[in-house]
C-alpha cells in the first residue's frame, strides 16, 4: 500500500510524507481486503452524499467527508474500539510498536521491518526492537540442540530427533580443534 499524503494536526492540512517521498506498506491480504472493502463503502456514502472530487481523495473521512481529527478518531473510534476488545488504555501509536514486534518474532528481517517502519536508518530500528531479535537469536540456537542432540533447551530430551537411543556426544567431542590440529580417534567417536 502507499501513502502519499496525511494529515497534519500542526499543519492543519494534508501535506507529504514527512520525508517527502511517498511511503511504502506491505500489508497482509486480510488488512487488504478490508480496506478495500472500506473504500467501497466509502465511495457509496460519498455518492450518496454527493461529496466533491477532493472530499474522494480521502481514506478515513468523518460523517461528512472533511478530515477526521485525531480527537474525534480518539473519542469516537479507538476508545470504544478498546473497551470492545476488553483491552486496557493505550494510545494509537502503540500499533507501530505491536506491529514492528509481531513482524520480528515472527522472523522478519530487521532491515525489512526498518522499511515498513519508514525508520530513517537501522540504527533508529535497532535501537529500538533490537532486543527482539537478540532474544529470537537466542531461541534460535537454542533450537540447535533440538535439531543437533535430540533436546530442548531445558535439556528433558524434548528435541526433534526421531531416534529415542540417540546420545549427546560427550562435550570433547563438540569443542573444534586447535587451528591446525586434526581430531585424534578418540575425538571422532573411536572411529
Amino acid at each position: 500500500m502507499g501513502v502519499q499524503r496525511a494529515w497534519s494536526e500542526s499543519g492543519g492540512r494534508v501535506e507529504r510524507c514527512k520525508d517527502g517521498d511517498d511511503r511504502w506498506v506491505t500489508l497482509p491480504a486480510s488488512a487488504l481486503a478490508a480496506l478495500r472493502a472500506h473504500c467501497e463503502a466509502m465511495e457509496l456514502e460519498a455518492s450518496l452524499k454527493e461529496w466533491t472530487p477532493e472530499q474522494r481523495r480521502l481514506v478515513f473521512p468523518n460523517t461528512v467527508g472533511g478530515v477526521t481529527r485525531y480527537g474525534a478518531f480518539h473519542e469516537l473510534v479507538w476508545q470504544p474500539l478498546l473497551r470492545a476488545a476488553g483491552l486496557p488504555y493505550r494510545k494509537p501509536h502503540a500499533m507501530r510498536h505491536s506491529y514492528a514486534t509481531w513482524l520480528l518474532e515472527a522472523g522478519a528481517d530487521i532491515r525489512w521491518v526498518k522499511d515498513q517502519m519508514g525508520h530513517a536508518s537501522i540504527g533508529e530500528t535497532e535501537g529500538t526492537y533490537g532486543h527482539l531479535v537478540r532474544e529470537r537469536h537466542e531461541r534460535d540456537v537454542d533450537h540447535l540442540d533440538a535439531v543437533l542432540w535430540g533436546v530442548n533447551s531445558a535439556g528433558d530430551g524434548g528435541g526433534t530427533l526421531e531416534s529415542d537411543d540417540a546420545e549427546r556426544p560427550a562435550a570433547s567431542h563438540c569443542v573444534p580443534p586447535a587451528a591446525g590440529r586434526a581430531l585424534s580417534a578418540d575425538q571422532r567417536g573411536g572411529e
